[in-house]
């Protein structure tokens, strides 16, 4: 038992300290503190930035939603899937996973993934974290913790940022093909 335990530990931490060492580097817009890992090619990081800036106008002049507080931002290319996620309670953040969707999944309609992907989390974080009166009182003597949006039914949040990243290029998943096969056959099948 102990040789093994032994083996076990010595392969597992040459496993842990042959990852990539990631450091981060730091930008931020009007809204947004952006992280970009040295991961990522250090040319996109510009465009990346200009994507940002185009969202967060894009989501102010749709909806009239500005973040009360300013959000994290990370991208990163660790994960080899074309998703993310966003919260606005304790330290609000955003999380990109910006590896380009499969070919046939009903992400590829785009002329710019990274752009689609963030306007789409950036819709979640801005309507979640819309408070007013008593919520934005108990957040500003308490921390954020108190969002009543986030608690909002799944097809609404989920269609406002549907809507969002499929307006902002006229591409997205509302105006996919694949998509819109995969909505009507709920239709087509009754239910």
């Amino acid at each position: 038992m102990g040789k093994k335990l032994i083996l076990f530990i010595l392969f597992f931490s040459l496993t842990i300290f042959s990852y990539p060492k990631l450091h981060y580097k730091k930008y931020d817009t009007k809204y947004t503190t952006l992280y970009f890992p040295n991961t990522i090619d250090k040319t996109l990081i510009p465009f990346f930035i200009k994507q940002v800036t185009r969202s967060e106008k894009f989501i102010e002049k749709l909806y009239g939603w500005k973040p009360k507080i300013k959000t994290i931002v990370v991208f990163n290319r660790e994960l080899d899937t074309a998703n993310g996620w966003s919260r606005s309670y304790l330290k609000p953040k955003i999380e990109l996973y910006i590896y380009p969707p499969e070919i046939y999944s009903s992400l590829s309609n785009y002329k710019n993934f990274e752009l689609n992907l963030f306007v789409h989390e950036y819709t979640h974080f801005t309507q979640m974290s819309q408070t007013n009166g008593f919520s934005y009182l108990i957040n500003l003597l308490f921390g954020n913790f108190y969002y009543p949006n986030s608690v909002l039914p799944i097809w609404l949040l989920e269609g406002t940022a549907v809507f969002s990243e499929s307006s902002i290029d006229n591409t997205g998943r509302a105006n996919s093909l694949l998509y819109k096969s995969m909505f009507n056959s709920f239709f087509y099948n009754s239910n």
